[in-house]
């Protein structure tokens, strides 16, 4: 009896092994579950550039509404400043002299009710505003100021 014969060869089947199918199965998974979690990634980083320039934009308009402030009784008063999508803020400033004369620190506590939370802010700037100076602090750091520059002649 005879198994094989020289004209009979071993007949190989076209078509991929299992063990072929599996490996292709298993890159294939790893492939998808990398671009899922790059579309993932780039959705969330949109979603949180949105919220940032929208934070921005509001933080802008604030600060346009509070420099357009010009007297002083308004600064010291505090106030209100209404925003486009129907909030508002309340603020309070308060004011230091410096050592240079009609500059001044001003602080704004900012408080806002944003979806049942209220947040608080608080923002420092220095402005050149004359309409700060006391008349008779100012007469004295302008004098100083002179006496400086005269003696440095």
């Amino acid at each position: 009896m005879r198994f094989f014969s020289a004209e009979m060869k071993p007949r190989r089947e076209r078509g991929f092994t299992l063990i072929e199918v599996l490996i292709a199965a298993v890159l294939f998974a790893f492939a998808s579950s990398a671009l899922v979690g790059v579309a993932v990634n780039t959705i969330t980083a949109l979603q949180t550039q949105d919220s940032v320039s929208n934070e921005d934009a509001e933080n802008r308009f604030i600060w346009n509404q509070l420099r357009r402030i010009n007297d002083r009784e308004t600064l010291e008063n505090g106030g209100v400043v209404p925003l486009p999508n129907d909030r508002f803020i309340e603020w309070e400033a308060t004011h230091e002299s410096t050592e240079i004369a009609d500059l001044h620190r001003i602080r704004f506590t900012l408080r806002v009710d944003s979806s049942g939370e209220v947040r608080t802010d608080e923002w420092s700037i220095y402005r050149l505003a004359p309409w700060l100076s006391e008349p008779s602090e100012r007469a004295l750091l302008l004098s100083d100021k002179r006496r400086e520059l005269e003696a440095a002649r």
